[in-house]
């Protein structure tokens, strides 16, 4: 029988003895009791949709240890049976890599991760591990040489695959697990090897689509409402006038009503503020700083002690703005900021040291940072070239998710502050009426060439079978207009017709070869999946390659790529670049005006060449996190060069490579 307490909870007493600690309570809570059979004591595919909060994340746990009990303490079986945690963003990776490294190293288990920050990591280094932390991007990359005899042993090896937050597939980035999924399919199906899928996801609607497409039976699919949220959670939508319809200004509006906000509707707990950008998290935070300091005593500090231990810390912090900030209980918080810096906040916070926190939506995706009040300053984020535009409703959830957290508040309050004519909607967004859709027809070039390399694509008929493996095949099934099609066609005819267009247009391209039926990769198009170039990047690198490019037009080509427009140029950036351009150590100056991410890519990479101090924080992150990217698209232009026979373009792409690498024009 098993051990339950009055509310009909199970005790963790029933998980392997030598696991019990893994979990830091003696009973499951409702939602986790109700999944624990079908995690714990079953080897199916399941999905489980559930409000932020609810204690889901602990049934990944209940997973990991049904694989880990079987082997555990049999040192001949270590690394040999792989769990594999895939979570969309880097910082939900590094937070769940630090919580259970320290949860299972004690046992014996090895923890490993695989993000943006471990390069040239292969199958052969990742082979002691036995539970691994990834994002879909390195997963991809990874998993792309899975024919290889190494990564084959490490793909046959992998036992359980987590999936968390598997509702953000409607996000741009949502195309690159789409591809990971549907390869793990088809792996399974050619070496006759599957491995078990759990997936978390918010409150959706359409959760049987993502059931459908990651083969979750439907008594697997496990759906819990609001009444399984510890902590009440009251949202309110609060409108504005934008009488200039100017939005930059109605932001600077909203940042003045801020302070006022979290006097009336804080009751003196923990609050995040999400704004659209770095910069206005920044101005935001200062704005409430001022208006805290023109009070008769500083909101924010009830005492002497902690004034002293603020004082104390905030020596540790590098960026200049935030040191002078923190002493006052408020911060903000970036992936621009150095990773000492996001520590010192977050711990801060944690501690209730800080009392509000001016944040970007990285925090809100799954770092351990709860506040009682959440309030979200303007709906709409800037996007280079296409203006500003309303936040996707996913990450309007996830922001409103972080208030009132199980274990620290018992109930917690989101407010959100709109234009008047978006209030409405953004109240009704609490109903959960909203459909995540797929984003692979964005990006069907880059994935159905990887397959095409992998060979699990050999013909139009394979192509076919592939995309029927896809969440978009299953959200074509049912709304085709979304992608363009019409409920008449006939939607099979309708997506050979789509995928024979794409399969044509590679040829033409030579990224792939037809003959007749048959369709085989060319060393370009094994060269742009190996090195995870992006069409488009492909494409421009292909018509403007030149037979006898010297060192500075060869860089100049690579930082016009595709990658680099997430590097477009922010509000307070272009005086320090300008700065940085001319510093006698470039060796490129540019002539022109700094106004375009190219430009940008060009300085910055020039500065770490010539080893210059850049003093922002965030333009010394970004220099850092492009060289990876630029590594990639210069040993690419070196393949290309190769394959065309330009001797010198090859050669200096090459050592442009490796200077790039190394981080040094030496």
């Amino acid at each position: 029988m098993e051990e339950q307490n009055l509310e009909g909870r199970l005790s963790v007493s029933l998980v392997h003895h030598r696991f019990k600690n893994v979990f830091g309570f003696g009973h499951f809570n409702k939602l986790q009791s109700a999944c624990f059979h079908k995690i714990y004591d079953s080897d199916d595919n399941v999905v489980i949709s559930a409000p932020t909060g609810s204690g889901k994340s602990c049934c990944l746990e209940l997973g990991m240890i049904r694989v880990l009990e079987k082997y555990y303490g049999k040192k001949q079986e270590q690394g040999k049976h792989k769990i594999i945690y895939i979570a969309p963003v880097k910082a939900l990776v590094q937070e769940k890599y630090n919580e259970w490294k320290q949860k299972f190293s004690s046992l014996g288990i090895n923890v490993g991760e695989l993000t943006g920050d471990t390069h040239q990591v292969t199958a052969e280094t990742l082979e002691p591990f036995d539970i691994i932390l990834t994002t879909p991007e390195k997963y991809d990359s990874l998993s792309r040489k899975w024919r290889d005899d190494s990564c084959l042993k490490f793909v046959k090896s992998t036992e359980l695959i987590l999936i968390d937050e598997v509702h953000l597939l409607n996000e741009e980035r949502g195309a690159v697990l789409e591809a990971i999924v549907s390869r793990i399919k088809s792996i399974s199906s050619i070496q006759n090897h599957s491995s078990r899928i759990i997936a978390l996801s918010a409150t959706i609607p359409n959760i049987e689509d993502v059931a459908t497409w990651l083969d979750v039976s439907q008594s697997n699919v496990l759906v819990f409402g609001d009444e399984y949220r510890p902590s009440k959670l009251e949202l309110r939508s609060i409108g504005f006038t934008n009488d200039k319809k100017n939005y930059f200004a109605f932001e600077k509006m909203l940042d003045k009503k801020l302070f006022d906000i979290i006097k009336s509707e804080s009751h003196e707990k923990p609050t995040l503020v999400f704004c659209s950008s770095r910069n206005s998290t920044m101005k935001s935070a200062q704005q409430i700083v001022n208006d805290s300091n023109s009070c008769k005593t500083n909101y924010f500090i009830t005492s002497n002690e902690q004034k002293e231990r603020l004082t104390a810390k905030s020596k540790n912090v590098e960026d200049q703005q935030l040191r002078e900030m923190i002493v006052f209980g408020v911060a903000f918080h970036s992936a621009q900021l150095s990773s000492n810096d996001r520590n010192i906040v977050e711990s801060l916070f944690s501690n209730r040291e800080l009392s509000v926190i001016c944040t970007t939506s990285t925090l809100s995706q799954g770092l351990n940072t709860p506040a009682y009040l959440v309030i979200i300053k303007g709906t709409k984020i800037y996007q280079s070239g296409t203006g500003y535009k309303e936040y996707p409703s996913m990450n309007v959830l996830q922001m409103i998710g972080r208030a009132g957290r199980a274990g620290f508040e018992e109930a917690g309050l989101a407010l959100i502050l709109t234009e008047s004519n978006m209030a409405e909607t953004y109240q009704n967004l609490a109903n959960n009426n909203y459909v995540i859709e797929s984003t692979l027809h964005k990006y069907i070039f880059e994935h159905l060439n990887a397959e095409i390399c992998l060979q699990s694509v050999r013909d139009l008929t394979e192509s076919t079978y592939w995309l029927k493996s896809t969440f978009l095949y299953a959200r074509l099934q049912k709304n085709p207009e979304y992608y363009g099609l019409t409920t008449s066609e006939d939607l099979e005819k309708k997506v050979e017709e789509i995928l024979e267009k794409r399969i044509t247009e590679l040829g033409d391209n030579q990224i792939i070869n037809i003959d007749g039926t048959l369709i085989k990769p060319t060393p370009l198009g094994q060269v742009m999946s190996r090195l995870y170039i992006q069409y488009k990047t492909m494409l421009l690198l292909l018509s403007s390659i030149g037979s006898k490019m010297n060192e500075k037009k060869i860089l100049q080509l690579a930082c016009t790529a595709e990658e680099f427009a997430e590097y477009a140029i922010r509000q307070g950036e272009k005086g320090v670049l300008i700065s940085l351009n001319q510093n006698e150590k470039i060796k490129y100056p540019l002539k022109k005006k700094i106004e375009m991410a190219r430009e940008k890519v060009f300085v910055l990479v020039q500065s770490v060449l010539g080893s210059i101090t850049i003093e922002s924080v965030s333009l010394r992150q970004q220099s850092v996190t492009l060289r990876s990217p630029l590594s990639r698209i210069l040993s690419c232009l070196f393949e290309i060069a190769k394959n065309l026979g330009f001797g010198v373009t090859c050669r200096n792409a090459f050592k442009m490579a490796r200077k790039v690498q190394v981080g040094s024009w030496n």
